[in-house]
């Protein structure tokens, strides 16, 4: 899309967390998966500059550059508490990131693939806290975008 777009005069890059299995280009890697994880986010507090200098963001995977994850029933105690307080650090910097998209006005679209896309209506109706509806956030459907 980046590169199409590109063709079109329109300035835009492609940032992902990492590069993945599939090699797909990219303009920005966030951070590589050798990183540690203070490393990652100290890249990913450093890439959440992006919103000062983007008018239009586009999420993959319905996705913000924070995102917490699931938690699994696995491991001990400890594990348990260590996930949760990073997973609470993560949601804390999701609302910053949601917050300052909707405070300067960033316009922002979302693609949902693959189970995201075929279960959006169950998603939007079953989750605590959709993108959209977390952050009303505008979402625009690729079949609008063509």
């Amino acid at each position: 899309m980046a590169r199409v777009l590109r063709e079109k005069g329109i300035e835009s890059e492609v940032w992902s967390y990492s590069q993945s299995y599939l090699c797909y280009p990219q303009d920005k890697e966030i951070f590589r998966a050798c990183d540690s994880i203070p490393v990652r986010e100290l890249k990913r507090l450093w890439a959440l500059r992006y919103v000062f200098f983007c008018d239009v963001v586009f999420f993959n995977f319905g996705t913000m550059l924070f995102a917490p994850f699931p938690m699994g029933e696995q491991g001990g105690a400890l594990k348990k508490a260590i996930l949760y307080l990073y997973n609470a650090y993560l949601s804390a910097m999701q609302h910053l990131e949601g917050w300052l998209l909707r405070t300067l006005k960033r316009k922002v679209l979302i693609q949902y693939q693959g189970d995201d896309a075929r279960q959006g209506d169950y998603s939007l109706k079953t989750s605590k806290c959709p993108l959209q509806a977390r952050w009303g956030l505008c979402t625009i459907p690729l079949s609008l975008m063509c």
